[in-house]
């Protein structure tokens, strides 16, 4: 039993070897020096480079303001989603955050990718 957890446990981490999620409040409070921002209908992306890492590294925030636990939630899980789909190996060296914006609360899928695609063309373009 405790094998298949560790073999489910490699998969995941080779999946989410292209970029790393932002968790920690310091990583967070380092987009106050925000270098880079991308404004779209529903996002709002802080770029900074990561001296850190090499790798790309992203995090998600989204506030109360928009709709309910259930709904905040289901746009992270899209967003994540979209990401593990499309992350390219050519941005690497950052960090940005997907901020919602007050009217994201109805978005559609349809919406998410191309303004997710709008991002991603973008910071490809910039490298902050």
């Amino acid at each position: 039993m405790a094998e298949g957890c560790l073999v489910l446990e490699e998969l995941r981490a080779e999946k989410d070897l292209q970029f790393n999620y932002i968790k920690k409040r310091k990583q967070y409070l380092e987009f106050n020096r925000v270098q880079k921002k991308i404004y779209t209908n529903n996002f709002l992306v802080l770029c900074l480079k990561d001296t850190e890492s090499s790798l790309f590294s992203i995090g998600i925030t989204i506030t109360k303001k928009i709709g309910n636990a259930v709904t905040r939630n289901r746009i992270k899980r899209r967003i994540k989603a979209y990401l593990r789909q499309v992350m390219k190996a050519k941005i690497s060296g950052m960090m940005i955050n997907i901020i919602a914006i007050k009217d994201s609360s109805n978005i559609s899928w349809s919406e998410i990718v191309s303004e997710l695609d709008y991002i991603i063309k973008k910071l490809e373009q910039s490298n902050c």
